[in-house]
Formats: structure tokens, sequence, C-alpha cells
């Protein structure tokens, strides 16, 4: 995964920022948006599932807000 993926042992790489990861998702860097996704998913889904209560949904519109991240990525 590239610079944005942290490397396993005591090599360790620190995890760019998320406005960094942004900023290379913006210019369609797709390893960029993983890493993005990665950091991102858990705490999306977190918010959504307390609104909407159902965990099905809530995975749903997680997967949908994340998208549209990718889908604009140009605008």
């Amino acid at each position: 995964m590239g610079a944005f993926r942290a490397a396993s042992g005591a090599a360790e790489r620190s995890e760019p920022d998320l406005d960094s990861l942004l900023t290379h998702v913006a210019r369609g860097d797709a390893d960029a948006f993983e890493a993005v996704y990665d950091q991102m998913a858990g705490p999306v889904y977190g918010l959504i599932r307390r609104v909407l209560r159902d965990p099905a949904q809530s995975e749903e519109v997680t997967q949908e807000v994340l998208l549209e991240v990718w889908r604009r990525h140009g605008c």
C-alpha cells in the first residue's frame, strides 16, 4: 500500500494525517483513499449507527458516504 500503509515491525512509519490523505485523494490516489477508508469507516459507521440504529442500514449508508468521498475527488 505504498507510503500510506504503516510498515509492520520495528521500522514502523507513522500514518499520514487525514488532511494529507484527502489532498492525495483529491488527485485521484486510490491508495490514499484506501487509507482514508481504513481510518474513517469505524467513526463514520459509529455516528450513523447512533442516528439510524439499524446495523445493516448503517453499514450501507457508511459505504455510500465514503464512496461519495471518492466520487467527488476531482471536484
